[in-house]
């Protein structure tokens, strides 16, 4: 009853204290506020037994030595004896294992045989039978980052017109690559802004055609993909090229760069004493021989990037073109709805020749109202 619940808490209380200083007072019995620990066997099974005064240093799947580097006072509790065949405890599936599944570099357990990922770019891993991490190119584990959505190998970003006769697609690639494609679309024929028809002679006058892209800039995520050994020719280089070849999709001429070490983030370069480079061009450059002692800090490096990429949304509004002679043609003018302050134009080709007239009969043209373009 409850007399009896008040009477277990508080022996086990003064038991606590006693362990705390050092003695160990083994008080439970299987009548007297009795511990079941055979809840945490399996049928059959008899690993889990309780213990008033703790357990020593045991073998675990994160500490498989078995030795402790602090001694902490005993807490009593139901624990495992682990047999022979199966030395080692699994804090993650709560049982004893002959071999312990695999620990990656963030500390995220992965049973034997499981294949995962790493958030690596293009990188597939699986934790063996022997509990070790083997890491080799997927190409299906592929992605591209592009403005903060996340975007799956061969899954199509953005697929969009110029307004002009010309269509744009972006696929994520390969090595996290975004592939634009740029074509001229089925069906859409560009003509200039005025047509007329006359018995003169006409010639042929090309129409240049332009698609309206903007500068977008960003910074990427901090790289660490070298670590820098006791040897003398050994350092830290968290080069552009070394990126790019661990799978990272990093631009192939970078405005800025950032250097620190990993170990301490919030201490300058200059702070740190070591002699390195830091450029956009080189990314980050420590030699163990130039350093006293001679061995080179963690470093890591991010770089600031920048892309041209299409101006937004496109909105079709009415013109009207006029014949001599004739009725107004109606025609379709795109334009982008919006442009930034930082639109460039950049020049795709040009269109098929279309026919102008050389001699016009006295024709004036109506007005026509002009729509921002890229200029």
């Amino acid at each position: 009853g409850g007399d009896c619940e008040c009477f277990c808490t508080a022996a086990a209380a003064y038991a606590k204290v006693c362990s705390d200083h050092g003695v160990c007072v083994s008080w439970r019995t299987p009548s007297i506020c009795p511990m079941f620990c055979d809840y945490y066997n399996n049928e059959g099974g008899c690993e889990w037994h309780y213990k008033p005064c703790g357990a020593p240093c045991m073998k675990t799947c994160r500490n498989p030595s078995g030795r402790c580097a602090y001694h902490l006072p005993g807490l009593e509790g139901c624990y495992p004896n682990c047999p022979g065949d199966r030395p080692y405890f699994s804090e993650e599936e709560m049982k004893c294992v002959s071999v312990c599944g695999c620990y990656d570099a963030k500390g995220n357990y992965h049973q034997l045989g499981k294949t995962f990922t790493t958030g690596e770019v293009c990188q597939s891993c699986k934790c063996t039978n022997e509990g070790i991490i083997s890491c080799e190119h997927d190409t299906k584990a592929c992605y591209c980052d592009y403005e903060g959505k996340r975007y799956n190998y061969n899954e199509v970003i953005y697929n969009t017109t110029d307004g002009l006769g010309s269509c744009i697609i972006a696929i994520c690639g390969v090595n996290g690559t975004i592939n634009r494609e740029v074509y001229k679309c089925a069906g859409i024929t560009t003509k200039p802004p005025f047509e007329f028809t006359t018995s003169s002679k006409t010639e042929s006058i090309p129409t240049r055609t332009t698609m309206c892209v903007h500068k977008v800039c960003r910074w990427m995520g901090w790289y660490d993909v070298s670590y820098p050994s006791y040897e003398s020719t050994s350092g830290d280089y968290e080069t552009p090229e070394n990126i790019r070849a661990k799978g990272h999709n990093l631009c192939k001429n970078p405005d800025k760069v950032e250097c620190r070490a990993k170990e301490l983030p919030n201490e300058t370069l200059h702070s740190l004493n070591q002699n390195v480079i830091c450029t956009p061009t080189d990314g980050l450059i420590c030699n163990n021989k130039d350093q006293t002692p001679p061995v080179c800090y963690n470093y890591e490096a991010k770089f600031f990037c920048c892309n041209f990429e299409p101006c937004g949304p496109l909105t079709s509004t009415p013109a009207t073109k006029t014949t001599a002679g004739t009725t107004p043609i109606a025609e379709t003018k795109t334009s982008p709805s919006y442009i930034p302050e930082s639109t460039t134009p950049l020049v795709i080709g040009t269109t098929l020749p279309t026919s102008q007239p050389s001699t016009l009969n006295s024709v004036q043209p109506t007005s026509i109202s002009c729509h921002p373009k890229c200029q």
